[in-house]
């Protein structure tokens, strides 16, 4: 979390302020006494590790405040709430900004291009033949340093090395449902408490993203799919809270 903390102010003041804005959550507490000095500390902690300056610090709210911000909400599923701060990042002009600055300091940027085969010399591995999926023109492609960035592909790109890696990755899926800005009223995002995990409800433009799941994939890795237990699910946990359930027409 110091990590993540430290690298979102850097991303807040100095490598792209005007991708990242500040978003507001409400965290409903359900439990009298013991449960606001509980969270509360955590959110202390939230606020300053990693040198955090740039969003505001967290404030403890009682129900009839919680419930102006979020009148989604129903009456009866809080007895306060806390509220803090997060960044939310446009992430594909991020994605693209740091392309197209790697390109202005020379690097040379390859999109839509596969590794097919990858080169050893005397047991290392020194380069990589690629091709362009979108023309289908190959090229060898020598280096210093080939370094591994595939996510749920890092033991096929290890199986071309002829190798093993330190981790071995297993695929998991995270299920998020979308549904219209209108569906939920609310002037912040939610952070709930389930059986298993955390639900978030996020603002994203006209939409809010309700999720996620965490589930073992074990089907085409290029297309994970949200099964009909975890839309169920989803809505169960949200539904808790809101005094006007989702349903599946909203989705």
């Amino acid at each position: 979390v110091r990590e993540a903390l430290r690298e979102r102010e850097l991303i807040l003041t100095r490598l792209a302020p005007h991708l990242v804005r500040p978003v507001p959550f409400l965290y409903p507490l359900t439990h009298r006494g013991w449960e606001r000095p509980y969270v509360g500390a955590g959110m202390t902690m939230y606020d300053t590790l990693g040198g955090a300056r740039s969003l505001p610090r967290h404030r403890h709210l009682s129900r009839g405040a919680a419930l102006r911000l979020c009148p989604a909400l129903r009456g009866d599923a809080l007895v306060g709430a806390v509220r803090y701060h997060d960044a939310q990042t446009d992430d594909a002009r991020y994605t693209l900004s740091v392309a197209r600055t790697a390109a202005h300091y020379a690097a040379t940027i390859r999109t839509s291009t596969e590794v097919v085969r990858l080169i050893r010399d005397a047991g290392r591995v020194v380069g990589a033949e690629v091709r362009d999926v979108e023309n289908g023109d190959s090229a060898v492609i020598r280096a210093a340093v080939v370094v591994v960035c595939a996510g749920v592909w890092t033991d096929r790109v290890e199986a071309l090395a002829g190798t093993r890696g330190r981790f071995d990755v297993r695929a998991s899926k995270g299920v998020h449902l979308v549904v219209p800005r209108d569906r939920i009223a609310s002037e912040v995002g939610l952070i709930l408490r389930t059986g298993v995990s955390v639900l978030f409800v996020i603002p994203w433009g006209n939409h809010w993203i309700v999720g996620t799941t965490d589930s073992d994939w074990n089907l085409d890795l290029a297309h994970p799919a949200a099964s009909t237990a975890d839309i169920d699910y989803l809505l169960a946990q949200v539904n808790r809270v809101l005094a006007k359930p989702l349903t599946r027409r909203d989705i």
